[in-house]
């Protein structure tokens, strides 16, 4: 929501998959930048919901609150338990999540608590979501460092990220991190080894360009949640750890000499296990 074309975006996506039902994930910390988002959910009759995962727990009161200021007219609100609503600790509203067309999953840290619907069929979810697993970065001072080199069977098989496929720039990712990394490398101060870097800028993403068969393939192997050998980026063990975090950026530095910095990004993993990276050995 801090994009500010994101009203388009909705309208858009909505435009091209007509029969989708599209869900809005947030912290929650946006909705004062959206007055008119209220309005453009409700013409689309419920196909548009909202899920809050907010990652601080002493923060609940502010999320209710913006949430129930976002709603213009009476609204019901519900708990959540166990995948069905109730009114109260006295009464249950057999409204199951499957049976009304919404995926449920709870993850170990995500039990979401509380729901909120109007007569416009505007929904709006809220969940805790402070547990934290582990990424291919990790950061030490203003620096960051890829620290995997794992089994790609093993990792995709613990991965909460294998159906969250990503479009940038008109192009279709397997994963937020096959998208992001080799942009993110080229920007950001990484120490990573050749193999790394290498296996990074091999992804290739599908294009409109592709011919039939290719992009059907690739598709497939989305269903699926096929690995892939980025998947070896990711670790493949879950080590999640509960924290509370912040909405402050944390600054890492960027690249402003390639050549200069050239030595550092690639020769500074000495610090890490065999061969610069965790997991499996190459």
């Amino acid at each position: 929501m801090l994009n500010p074309e994101f009203d388009v975006w909705v309208e858009e996506i909505a435009k091209l998959w007509p029969r989708a039902s599209i869900l809005i994930i947030t912290n929650g910390t946006q909705f004062h930048r959206w007055p008119m988002l209220y309005k453009l959910l409700e013409k689309y009759q419920g196909r548009v919901r909202i899920d809050i995962n907010r990652h601080d727990i002493n923060a609940e009161a502010e999320v209710v609150r913006s949430v129930e200021q976002f709603f213009p007219g009476d609204y019901k609100k519900f708990y959540v338990n166990d995948g069905y609503y109730t009114q109260g600790p006295d009464h249950v509203q057999h409204f199951n999540f499957a049976d009304n067309g919404i995926k449920y999953e709870v993850w170990e840290d995500q039990t979401y608590k509380l729901a909120w619907r109007d007569d416009n069929q505007i929904f709006v979810r809220y969940g805790l979501a402070n547990t934290f697993s582990k990424i291919p970065i990790e950061r030490y001072d203003d620096r960051v460092k890829l620290v995997y080199w794992s089994d790609p069977t093993a990792a995709i098989s613990i991965c909460g990220g294998k159906e969250s496929h990503h479009f940038l720039n008109g192009k279709l990712y397997k994963c937020n991190v096959s998208a992001i990394l080799p942009n993110f490398i080229k920007q950001f101060d990484v120490a990573m080894t050749d193999q790394q870097k290498e296996l990074i800028e091999s992804y290739e993403p599908a294009e409109i360009t592709w011919n039939n068969d290719k992009l059907t393939e690739f598709v497939e192997g989305l269903r699926q949640a096929r690995c892939i050998e980025q998947c070896r980026l990711c670790p493949d063990v879950l080590d999640a750890k509960e924290f509370q975090a912040g909405i402050k950026k944390v600054h890492i530095k960027k690249i402003q000499n390639l050549e200069s910095e050239k030595h550092w990004r690639l020769q500074e993993t000495v610090n890490l296990p065999p061969y610069g990276i965790r997991g499996s050995n190459p």
